[in-house]
């Protein structure tokens, strides 16, 4: 609870931000950051397990990280914080281009590893009409690149080092 509380804090706060900084060189608001009427909305979330259970959301700019419910506080580090960052036309382009060149569309809607040690992902895309939900036992192992290319991609545009630690095995 205090957690989403933060996240929409962060996000309110951000957004007011970005419209002020912006209203001298151009009209911003908030609902039309980066959306052009040809582009389809672009909603991603992302659930990472083994260790974070964690999560990604984009809904079309913006993009959260959520961390894990239950950190103690000597726990705390980089992966406790929640994130807001907006993201730029180009950079969610490139996230759309990365879902229809991996062809995602087309994965299987669940991925069993063979292995014991696992680290899951759990991902649900929303591209205009097209919907995909995707879980897998392990996020790069007996699966589709994809899955880790997309995880990669969403940590790098959080502009923090949320890496996947302590992975089990």
């Amino acid at each position: 609870m205090k957690f989403k509380a933060t996240i929409s804090l962060l996000l309110i706060a951000l957004l007011l931000l970005k419209c002020s900084a912006n209203e001298e060189n151009e009209k911003v608001t908030t609902t039309n950051l980066y959306s052009d009427s040809i582009k389809p909305p672009l909603i991603i979330k992302l659930e990472r397990g083994a260790f974070h259970y964690d999560t990604f959301t984009l809904t079309d700019s913006v993009l959260t990280y959520i961390p894990e419910d239950n950190i103690k506080p000597e726990q705390e580090n980089i992966y406790s914080n929640p994130i807001v960052v907006i993201i730029t036309k180009e950079q969610r382009e490139e996230l759309g281009n990365l879902i229809n060149n991996e062809n995602f569309w087309s994965y299987e809607n669940e991925y069993k590893a063979q292995s014991s040690c696992t680290s899951s992902i759990s991902i649900s895309i929303s591209l205009g009409k097209k919907n995909k939900n995707i879980v897998s036992d392990d996020y790069k192992r007996d699966c589709p690149k994809g899955l880790y290319l997309l995880e990669k991609k969403l940590i790098e545009l959080s502009g923090k080092d949320l890496k996947r630690i302590y992975l089990p095995g």
